[in-house]
């Protein structure tokens, strides 16, 4: 039996006004776009998928969110002995809202935040993650997808014709204190088997008898504060004897799917993204109104100061930790060209990534092991000389 407003013209275009309202409308776009991507991405090497991500912001997991879209390319190289897994995540939040279109002011302040949510607990201290992180690194993700940082305003302008007043909604800002709740909730999930597994490997370096420098770690950190003295002292432990008996031992100690399971270390980055309804705007703001330019453009980058960012235990694995986070606003009918500059740099990483498994193949397994007991030295000096914002 139907509604009396099916009957009702008037009734139906409120009902429409109202279903867009809800944002429905915008996320299933947003997820044809994403699935339109993923179908005819072709890159062997590459795998990309998509999909909404269910998460939870409390340790009870009782508070549920969903996020509107997670597209995931991930590269994988592989040897006899271990697997690197590097993913960029592309996490999108759909914010429908109805005559609200965005203008964006460029700016060279320093407290926007460009630099994009890289972690790892394993490969933090190796050179390929240097060139990774760094802004102007070799491959650094900034390099590839060059914006210019802005500050943002959005405009209440009626169908498009008739300018009303600022929307006061913080839209930007809520969204992407909602992506950055997703990425710590995706960060902290971890792997009871994959930690037994990996105790075992610390069971093998402990019968090695190799002591780890802490004194001369944080010596030198204090004396130089230089950013490889971590990785110096990983090759300064290691040598082609101890290698050889501590794979071997970890062969013992484990099958073949084990072994290969325990050494697939993961390089993670996140690129956050909010995706509008509306008509994107670069401003040239100038003091005389007549000069005033305005152009469309595809996308926009910005930064928010996100409250608890970021988690206390995930500060040791990140990149760069700051309290202001990057997000990238777009629209509807851009969100490809996002999906693209994220797809171009995998293709370009993917290389270097590869080389560096295959070249230190039998190394790999007792380095990023190594790494894991190393980082804990490292973080709580840093904790303790705030090195956090530096």
């Amino acid at each position: 039996m139907s509604s009396d407003w099916l009957q009702n013209t008037e009734s139906q275009d409120r009902v429409v006004s109202l279903l867009e309202f809800s944002g429905v409308p915008l996320e299933l776009q947003v997820a044809a776009v994403c699935d339109k991507f993923c179908s005819s991405f072709s890159r062997q090497d590459i795998s990309v998928i998509s999909g909404q991500r269910i998460y939870s912001i409390s340790t009870s997991h009782n508070e549920l969110r969903e996020i509107d879209q997670n597209v995931r390319f991930r590269i994988s190289h592989s040897t006899n002995m271990s697997r690197l897994d590097f993913s960029a995540n592309v996490v999108i939040e759909c914010k429908y809202r109805k005559n609200v279109e965005l203008f964006a002011f460029s700016t060279e302040q320093s407290y926007i935040n460009t630099r994009f949510p890289i972690y790892t607990m394993a490969l933090k201290y190796l050179p390929i993650f240097e060139d990774l992180v760094h802004s102007h690194g070799k491959y650094s993700f900034g390099g590839v997808f060059d914006i210019p940082k802005s500050n943002l305003a959005l405009l209440k302008i009626d169908g498009g014709r008739t300018p009303i007043g600022v929307h006061e909604e913080n839209v930007v800002y809520n969204a992407a204190g909602a992506l950055y709740d997703f990425i710590s909730f995706d960060l902290l999930q971890d792997d009871p088997v994959l930690k037994a597994l990996r105790d075992k490997a610390s069971e093998c370096i402990d019968e090695l008898g190799l002591l780890l420098p802490e004194k001369e770690l944080r010596d030198w950190y204090f004396s130089k504060g230089e950013s490889g003295a971590a990785e110096k002292w990983i090759r300064k432990l290691v040598s082609p004897t101890i290698v050889a008996t501590f794979n071997e031992r970890l062969r013992n100690r484990l099958t073949k799917f084990d072994a290969m399971v325990l050494t697939a270390e993961m390089i993670k980055l996140y690129v956050p993204v909010i995706c509008v309804n509306g008509p994107i705007y670069s401003v040239a703001w100038n003091s005389d109104p007549q000069n005033i330019r305005f152009s469309e453009v595809p996308y926009v980058l910005t930064s928010i100061r996100k409250l608890g960012w970021p988690d206390i235990s995930l500060r040791a694995g990140l990149s760069y930790v700051q309290p202001e986070v990057p997000v990238i606003v777009t629209n509807l009918n851009n969100l490809s060209q996002v999906l693209d500059a994220v797809s171009t740099w995998l293709q370009e990483v993917s290389e270097p990534l590869h080389e560096i498994v295959h070249e230190r193949q039998e190394f790999f397994p007792i380095e990023t092991h190594l790494c894991r007991k190393i980082i804990p030295i490292v973080h709580e000096y840093k904790e303790h000389t705030n090195l956090w914002h530096s």
